[in-house]
């Protein structure tokens, strides 16, 4: 927790070091503006795809404290957030409804992941850079490398989660 309070206060100052930029906020969802804690708990910290996608058709989770102060603070300067996310499209009611109980309840938009035949760090990438192309300075938030590879962020705040990492749970080729 203090690991993740310390990114993010840099963040801030950060941001606070280079007003009048339009910046747009991009947080991934699990482990960065949620945690799914619970899951994890509940299944010995052995993460499987298909273990995930049963908790996520729960629409539990809480959300992260020190990204919803970012998602407060960004919102308070006018900045747009936008979600993307590795779930599939299938969630995507569970998971908003998810986000508003945990007082997310603003976005420009969201982005869930419609095929698996893309790498999610190459789905997230194209998604940061087309909205870099229409002039805004990206603040790009997430636990995983593969949230945050390639660039297309001004930007790039890794947040540490000791749980999982993507590449070795759900798919080699991410």
């Amino acid at each position: 927790v203090l690991d993740i309070e310390k990114a993010i206060n840099k963040t801030i100052t950060h941001i606070n070091d280079a007003p009048g930029d339009p910046w747009l906020l991009v947080l991934d969802i699990d482990e960065t503006a949620i945690s799914n804690l619970l899951w994890l708990k509940e299944n010995g910290y052995k993460t499987t795809l298909e273990s995930f996608e049963k908790y996520a058709l729960r629409g539990e989770g809480v959300a992260v404290l020190a990204v919803k102060r970012l998602y407060d603070e960004a919102l308070s300067r006018g900045f747009p957030v936008v979600f993307i996310t590795g779930r599939d499209q299938k969630f995507a009611d569970t998971t908003k409804m998810l986000l508003r109980q945990n007082g997310y309840l603003v976005w420009n938009d969201i982005f869930f992941q419609k095929s698996k035949d893309i790498p999610t760090w190459k789905y997230k990438l194209e998604h940061r850079c087309h909205l870099k192309s229409k002039g805004y300075n990206i603040i790009n938030v997430g636990d995983q490398f593969g949230d945050l590879v390639g660039g297309c962020a001004a930007l790039s705040v890794k947040l540490p989660n000791p749980f999982y990492e993507v590449s070795n749970v759900f798919s080699a080729e991410e």
